[in-house]
């Protein structure tokens, strides 16, 4: 089985491709991601900043996780590392999959118990 990155979505930026920061920035995406030729989805967090955003926090230490550092925003670059990280993963299980996804991005069922 194998993991499909099918959409990228923003709550706070309506068309990636139309975002132009101007500056330093930092943006919460979801990645939709399912097994590939099966329907259904699920969400996978993370916040996507740039390097200069970085230089602006008063911290001298900081810790990170589910987030992605760019240079300069160029939503189709960033589309397409995320899509061949993303489905470069296989595994048994959608569950084995989604696994190993949330080191990418915080999964929407991490640490889930019923």
């Amino acid at each position: 089985m194998q993991a499909r990155l099918k959409h990228i979505h923003s709550p706070d930026e309506h068309d990636l491709s139309l975002f132009a920061p101007s500056g330093p920035f930092t943006l919460f995406l979801q990645l939709m991601v399912g097994a590939d030729g099966l329907d259904g989805e699920e969400s996978f967090d993370l916040v996507v900043s740039s390097f200069d955003w970085l230089e602006t926090q008063p911290e001298s230490i900081m810790f990170g996780r589910h987030q992605v550092y760019v240079r300069e925003w160029r939503f189709s670059d960033l589309e397409a590392r995320l899509r061949r990280e993303i489905e470069n993963v296989r595994g048994a299980t959608w569950n084995e999959i989604a696994e190993k996804l949330s080191r990418i991005g915080h999964w929407e069922f991490e640490d889930y118990q019923s």
